[in-house]
């Protein structure tokens, strides 16, 4: 196994999507795995686009960006009868088919995860998957979703080298801003 990775560092430069809930990290990360697409570059990974019902979020699907699958991800309950600490009940099948796209992502030049959160950051949820497709030999860069408050925890975890954050909040175009960083690293090689 790679030194890095077994130690939990990782040499892939990162484009961090941050903001505060509700603010559109999902909807750039969405956007920039579609103009990326569109411009033929492979990416792979997960988005967790939210499920609405009359205009109000009950919860998330979990989507694969290379084949554009989607299942459902966690279903909004009663914060005291969430699961890991949220105010969420996760599908087992939603979290099986998010590892399975992570662990088929190491093929992609673009890794996308979305969204990244304290379940992860005490190595719960899609961690192990995270560190091992962050390993994949053709990974040249990641894009993570992650809220504002858990960005230098995210960095830390993973022991990012190299990371560019995008508030979505922030920027004056976090899609242009955020696809521009993924170009950037994707000429520049990885060490």
């Amino acid at each position: 196994m790679d030194p890095d990775l077994a130690a939990g560092r990782s040499g892939v430069p990162v484009v961090v999507i941050t903001g505060r809930p509700g603010a559109g990290k999902t909807r750039v990360a969405m956007a920039v795995v579609a103009r990326l697409a569109a411009d033929g570059i492979p990416v792979a990974g997960v988005v967790q686009p939210g499920v609405f019902v009359n205009g109000e979020k009950t919860g998330f699907a979990v989507r694969d960006v290379a084949s554009g699958e989607e299942v459902p991800f966690a279903t909004r309950v009663p914060r005291d009868s969430g699961e890991h600490g949220t105010g969420f009940r996760f599908e087992p099948a939603g979290i099986e088919f998010a590892r399975r796209a992570l662990a088929n992502a190491g093929a992609a030049p673009v890794l996308v995860v979305d969204e990244l959160g304290p379940v992860e950051l005490r190595g719960g949820g899609h961690a192990g998957a995270v560190r091992q497709a962050l390993a994949g030999e053709h990974v040249a860069c990641a894009m993570l979703v992650v809220r504002r408050h858990l960005v230098p925890a995210l960095l830390a975890f993973l022991s990012v080298r190299d990371a560019l954050v995008v508030d979505v909040q922030g920027a004056a175009d976090p899609v242009d801003r955020a696809l521009s960083a993924v170009r950037s690293y994707l000429q520049t090689p990885v060490e």
